[in-house]
């Protein structure tokens, strides 16, 4: 069950970042992030945080929780998300970064990728990269996931509590 769980992500990563657009975006949503598989065990999970402080959580592979789980988060944080996301110049990054592309010449296969969606005011931003890249974005986007993902209290459900 795993391994074809395992082949539709695969697979999403190659076409989805594709076919993505800003009709993809929600005004409700400041930041999605998506991370993708990879061919060891990484995490497999979306994550949004919406403006008004919803965070939705939905697990698939690799995770402690798998489903769909809710929280929230306070008008604070969600401006230090905004925050982050000017700080790492988030609206200029390359939309995608793949494999073979310009900026991402040196590659490892087998990798996962993280989607990030951002949102503030007019501005809207789709940004994919594959992490086997040597990239200064691949540090930024990671930088960036890991942040969202510590605001957003995801470790909760990311990370097995009863190792």
């Amino acid at each position: 069950m795993k391994f074809r769980v395992l082949i539709v992500f695969a697979l999403s990563v190659v076409f989805l970042p594709s076919c993505s657009n800003d009709a993809g975006f929600s005004d409700d949503i400041l930041v999605s992030l998506e991370r993708s598989a990879c061919y060891g065990e990484c995490p497999v999970y979306n994550l949004k945080v919406l403006k008004s402080g919803i965070v939705e959580y939905d697990g698939f592979v690799n995770v402690a929780i798998e489903g769909r789980k809710i929280s929230s988060i306070t008008p604070e944080q969600i401006n230090t998300i905004e925050t982050k996301l000017d700080g790492v110049k988030f609206f200029r990054l390359k939309s995608s970064l793949k494999p073979d592309s310009w900026g991402c010449s040196d590659y490892w296969s087998d990798h996962s990728s993280i989607t990030i969606q951002g949102s503030i005011g007019t501005r809207k931003k789709e940004v994919y990269t594959y992490l086997g890249c040597e990239s200064k974005q691949v540090a930024k986007v990671i930088e960036l996931a890991d942040f969202i993902d510590e605001v957003a209290g995801a470790s909760k459900w990311i990370k097995d509590t009863n190792e």
